[in-house]
């Protein structure tokens, strides 16, 4: 059997959403992995090494449009950078902090006690003005 063959073995079936899910091992990240020339490879980049007949361009990753990462169903995947990748991705930690809706301390965030600062950042004014006065910034 070669590699083709071996590797349309080793998914599923298109589901509802058109993901071809991975069935076979994968890594502790949750990806498909597959075993082609000498070497453990990402089965979501050698199902787009199958479909176009090259590798990911150099510096560029693969992100998964549909977000499943035992995906590999080439018409889900896009070459974009990596700080492209990341940013897009709901866990990102930019995305999980814009997400807040209150500061660490646990003051919600509303137009009165939220402070953006020059760098961009969310700053607590309730925070800045307990430390500010000395007192406690215990949760309120």
């Amino acid at each position: 059997m070669d590699w083709q063959e071996r590797f349309r073995s080793a998914h599923a079936a298109e589901d509802a959403a058109g993901c071809l899910i991975w069935l076979r091992a994968r890594n502790n990240r949750g990806y498909g992995v597959f075993w082609l020339e000498g070497r453990l490879r990402l089965a979501h980049r050698v199902a787009w090494y199958q479909a176009t007949g090259r590798w990911p361009q150099s510096g560029l990753v693969l992100d998964h449009l549909c977000d499943v990462k035992a995906c590999v169903n080439h018409e889900h995947l896009v070459e974009v950078t990596n700080r492209h990748n990341v940013l897009r991705s709901p866990a990102s930690p930019m995305n999980t902090r814009r997400a807040r809706t209150a500061c660490g301390r646990g003051h919600t965030y509303t137009p009165e006690s939220l402070r953006i600062d020059p760098r961009g950042h969310r700053q607590c004014r309730v925070c800045d003005r307990l430390r500010s006065t000395g007192g406690p910034l215990d949760l309120v």
